[in-house]
């Protein structure tokens, strides 16, 4: 009989095997560069691990697939992407790791693309945070007119705000007052 090499993303370690072992998940098959065969006796030299920000679920593939929007793929190898936890988000594929909100932006979901601004009337200056809790009413004398404001302003000539609260603008003072 004659012998036919294994496939790209699979590899015999034994000579004269009847069949080919896939290269496992995490694992793409090895193509040479210039296009000519490799030689596939061996896990490691068929197929190669995921590169950081990329992850393959399949066994024999050929490539690795893009760690999409809202997950992080921080490790070689990866047979998964991770979803990004409360408080973190990545926007874009291929990301090793997921970034905090930033301040004035919260998200309390698991493998979010993006973070939920504060309410207007609120500001949150924190990062990371996980709840809409984390977005506190304006103290007394302060507003905020946007929606994500990380601090309050203060209220300008002639204006004020009494009490604390979600205020996204002040009230003009009366004359004379």
């Amino acid at each position: 009989g004659r012998c036919i090499s294994c496939k790209v993303g699979s590899y015999s370690e034994k000579e004269e095997s009847r069949e080919c072992t896939l290269c496992p998940a995490g694992r793409h098959g090895i193509v040479a560069k210039d296009g000519s065969a490799t030689v596939r006796s061996s896990l490691s030299s068929a197929c190669q691990q995921c590169e950081v920000g990329k992850y393959v679920n399949l066994a024999g593939n050929k490539e690795c697939f893009d760690c999409p929007p809202g997950s992080s793929c921080g490790r070689e190898g990866m047979n998964a992407s991770e979803p990004c936890p409360k408080g973190r988000y990545t926007d874009i594929s291929n990301r090793w790791n997921c970034t905090a909100c930033p301040s004035g932006r919260y998200q309390n979901g698991v493998g979010a693309a993006k973070c939920l601004f504060c309410e207007a009337g609120t500001y949150n200056n924190g990062s990371g945070s996980t709840y809409l809790g984390s977005c506190l009413d304006c103290g007394a004398g302060k507003y905020a007119a946007q929606p994500g404001s990380s601090s309050c302003q203060e209220c300008g000539k002639d204006t004020f705000r009494a009490s604390k609260g979600r205020h996204i603008s002040c009230e003009s003072c009366l004359e004379g007052k």
